[in-house]
């Protein structure tokens, strides 16, 4: 499993390698003290230094949208995966608020005091809007029973998106972040190859297309 890119999401693959970490380490039978000593200070070092990142809900939602290794997400507990699923339907609540939709065409009925008809519309939709967003999810969930590694996880995503509507939105948010620095080392050390003390007066914005430019002349 590769944490490390620049050309591909990596972060919903955190919990996973953690877990398969650990399962190395716990099949390891070391016959030597040392070799025990060695198991017991990695194991020590591996719990130390990547628990903390693996339990973070962030990391969590991510593995929910990976649609290969989504179920390193089934690894959590069941109150865990029940807690992300409705942080999600959250977002997707807050996101779906930010939408202006048309009203639908509801017939509406005159109310004996008079109570605006608008608001029996707006009710309906909104809870027609959270219906669709627990379909949504269900069928993402039914739909990622795979376990496939030959396509990349955002390219799933880009071919998956009319499916996913909403999810997809929030997929973008969570498969951006990256695992470890090296993206962010791999820009900086291009950026050096384009900018020296001889060009300090560029703009950001020409530095920002150069780097991009530097970036895809192979592409």
């Amino acid at each position: 499993m590769e944490l490390a890119t620049s050309n591909s999401s990596s972060y919903e693959l955190l919990i996973e390698s953690v877990n398969t970490l650990k399962e190395k380490l716990d099949k390891y039978a070391p016959k030597t003290e040392h070799g025990k000593t060695l198991k017991e200070a990695l194991q020590l070092s591996l719990k130390d230094r990547l628990d903390e990142y693996a339990n973070l809900d962030l990391a969590s939602i991510a593995s929910f949208f990976s649609p290969y290794h989504q179920f390193g997400f089934s690894s959590l507990e069941t109150l865990k995966q029940q807690t992300i699923i409705s942080i999600i339907r959250e977002e997707l609540g807050a996101l779906s608020k930010k939408i202006e939709v048309a009203p639908s065409p509801i017939k509406t009925r005159k109310h004996k005091h008079g109570a605006d008809p608008i608001d029996y519309m707006t009710v309906h939709e909104m809870d027609t809007v959270e219906k669709n967003e627990v379909k949504e999810i269900d069928r993402y969930i039914n739909a990622v029973k795979l376990n496939n590694e030959s396509v990349d996880t955002l390219e799933w995503w880009s071919n998956n998106r009319q499916r996913f509507p909403n999810l997809v939105q929030l997929a973008k948010k969570y498969l951006c972040i990256s695992t470890t620095s090296v993206p962010s080392e791999s820009t900086f050390s291009k950026a050096g190859y384009i900018f020296d003390d001889k060009r300090t007066n560029m703009s950001f914005k020409l530095f920002t297309n150069l780097v991009f430019l530097y970036s895809n002349k192979d592409a």
